[in-house]
């Protein structure tokens, strides 16, 4: 009986230690597991983070000059913006595109506060680094009410009018000389859409004639059907635009190759004509 009693005994205690070293293990296993999870959430945490960390950003600003730049996010954006998406982004590198009045786009890019300004031409600023590709064309002309008989004929004949322009804005080497020496008699506009501006003041007789670009007006004219009763008094002869770049920028040599390597692609190719076409 002593036999039995003892053989029940060391029976119960073996599956007794079997049964909690079978516990510690399934709670071993517990534990191993938990922290295998944490482990996998703290390295997409910081996958994450590090992908958040190493996006780059291109900054690039001008004012509302549609058709070759328009409003950020809007569909489409313009297609000087087109371009530089197409350029930066197929490069992993995030464009942002804000909108600011031209002559403080101008000067916030010369200082080095953004990469990059949208729509210039080389005579716009001497500080900016303009690339090797130009995106586009401008051409300049002067529009007028129809009812107004004034004809350009050289910029002696602008005395005889008022004159509304953009600030900031250059018109060439010619023109420019003339407006900062009759500062004081010409009006002077700046904002987000100037060229609206311009147009309200010709309707409320404030000014005879303004000056700006032959596509930017074009384009607004097709939403502003009034518009369409002015006329264009004269055309300057047309001037490379470009996407000029900050001076001091420790980027800016790396972004301007990017930038030219992947326009000079472009014009020679389709997709250059199929960007332009979404405007036309």
């Amino acid at each position: 009986m002593a036999v039995i009693i003892r053989w029940f005994i060391s029976n119960d205690v073996q599956i007794a230690n079997e049964g909690h070293v079978l516990s510690s293990v399934i709670d071993n296993c517990s534990r191993a597991s938990m922290q295998l999870s944490t482990l996998k959430i703290f390295i997409f945490i910081l996958i994450v983070d590090v992908n958040l960390v190493s996006a780059e950003t291109f900054t690039v600003v001008s004012d509302y000059w549609c058709p070759y730049n328009c409003e950020p996010s809007a569909d489409p954006e313009g297609f000087g913006i087109d371009f530089l998406r197409q350029a930066f982004e197929a490069k992993g590198i995030k464009v942002n595109y804000i909108l600011r009045p031209w002559d403080q786009a101008l000067a916030m890019v010369e200082s080095n506060q953004y990469h990059a300004v949208m729509s210039a031409n080389k005579t716009d600023s001497r500080l900016l680094l303009y690339p090797e590709s130009y995106f586009s064309r401008s051409t300049t002309c002067f529009f007028t009410s129809n009812d107004h008989a004034w004809e350009y004929n050289g910029v002696k004949s602008i005395d005889k009018i008022r004159l509304g322009v953009i600030e900031g804005y250059s018109y060439g080497s010619l023109l420019d000389a003339y407006l900062d020496a009759h500062r004081d008699t010409i009006t002077w506009v700046s904002g987000r859409n100037p060229l609206e501006q311009l147009i309200d003041k010709i309707k409320t007789g404030d000014i005879d004639v303004i000056i700006e670009d032959e596509n930017v007006f074009e384009h607004q004219a097709a939403v502003h059907k009034e518009w369409l009763s002015m006329k264009t008094g004269y055309c300057l002869p047309p001037a490379n635009i470009y996407m000029a770049f900050a001076p001091g920028h420790p980027d800016t040599k790396r972004y301007m190759k990017i930038y030219d390597d992947r326009m000079k692609v472009f014009l020679k190719g389709d997709i250059y004509k199929k960007i332009i076409n979404r405007y036309k």
